[in-house]
């Protein structure tokens, strides 16, 4: 399957974890548009490019730190069905990987414009990004979970999000309505993607995460 998200939490270097994934989904023809996400010293480092997982390696330098948390996406954008196209959008502090359809983006988008952001892209990653930084910026104190649950009860329609957060005390999350997305460890590494067929590849068991709550991946 070209199109999907996918995130991994292990105790070691998860850069070539990600790749090695996408490198897994890359299709066998067309283009596809590509890219992690990590948390490295704090901040949140990404990577996003057209072509094959190889355009994408040879952007990465081989001295950049380890990372223990990370998310990936990959869209054959040859495809025509635009609706589940995952998706990836980033700042210095939050990353967002999502696919789906929300149905009430355009409103979310006017709110959000009217409380004085600014929007780059069509992408409905980017309404959920912004919306993360509105409940973590004007409440003081708030969590990612909270924050999470707060941007969950504005959404509506069906989607998968997986989301990493440049703190150390929760560094990914996730959450689904009406789309898949499930979970799985083995070897010391924690799995979380939407195409369940090639998770279980990786680990198992696998299991769906619960519909409609706000999930904290960590490894135990």
């Amino acid at each position: 399957m070209a199109n999907s998200i996918f995130g991994i939490n292990a105790k070691k270097d998860v850069t070539p974890l990600l790749l090695g994934g996408l490198q897994g989904l890359e299709p066998r023809s067309g283009d596809s548009k590509i890219g992690i996400a990590t948390v490295v010293n704090g901040r949140i480092f990404s990577q996003q490019v057209s072509g094959k997982v190889s355009n994408l390696h040879r952007l990465l330098s081989p001295k950049q730190p380890e990372s223990h948390f990370g998310i990936a996406y990959q869209c054959q954008t040859t495809l025509e069905d635009t609706i589940h196209q995952p998706q990836l959008h980033v700042s210095s502090e939050i990353a967002v990987a999502y696919t789906g359809n929300i149905v009430n983006t355009d409103a979310s988008r006017e709110e959000l414009y009217a409380l004085g952001y600014r929007f780059q892209t069509e992408r409905e990653s980017e309404v959920i990004l912004h919306y993360l930084h509105r409940y973590l910026d004007i409440n003081v104190g708030i969590s990612p979970v909270e924050a999470m649950g707060l941007v969950l009860s504005r959404l509506e329609g069906y989607f998968s999000i997986i989301a990493l957060f440049a703190q150390p005390e929760i560094s990914m999350m996730a959450a689904r309505r009406g789309c898949s997305l499930a979970v799985g460890v083995a070897q010391e590494t924690l799995y979380i993607g939407f195409d369940t067929t090639a998770l279980k590849l990786l680990a198992y068991p696998v299991m769906q995460l619960e519909e409609g709550n706000a999930v904290v991946l960590r490894l135990v």
